[in-house]
């Protein structure tokens, strides 16, 4: 079953072989990550310290672009929201080979 599988695999399975929109695709592929990393955080936390001071910011900064982007994806066709992440994923692919 994809949704078991991994982010990437959820969005291309769910889509592909359940006919499911690319929203609901991508709310299944961040549901799988929230619950691996809310699964995974107890037992990282009892062997390292964590950065609160970068952790909140963090949260809280990408919990307000994710309604900001909730509000802005209702207003945008499925076909340019595709092209959109595809951009995306483009970019940070690209600045992570060369500043790896």
């Amino acid at each position: 079953m994809p949704l078991l599988i991994g982010s990437g695999l959820v969005q291309a399975g769910a889509t592909d072989t359940c006919a499911m929109g690319m929203r609901r695709a991508a709310a299944a592929s961040l549901f799988s990550i929230a619950l691996a990393a809310g699964a995974a955080l107890p037992r990282y936390a009892a062997h390292t310290s964590l950065g609160w001071t970068f952790i909140v910011p963090f949260a809280l900064i990408a919990s307000a672009a994710a309604l900001v982007g909730s509000r802005i994806s209702d207003r945008l066709p499925q076909r340019r929201l595709q092209q959109a992440v595809a951009v995306s994923l483009v970019v940070l692919g690209s600045l992570i080979i060369t500043r790896g």
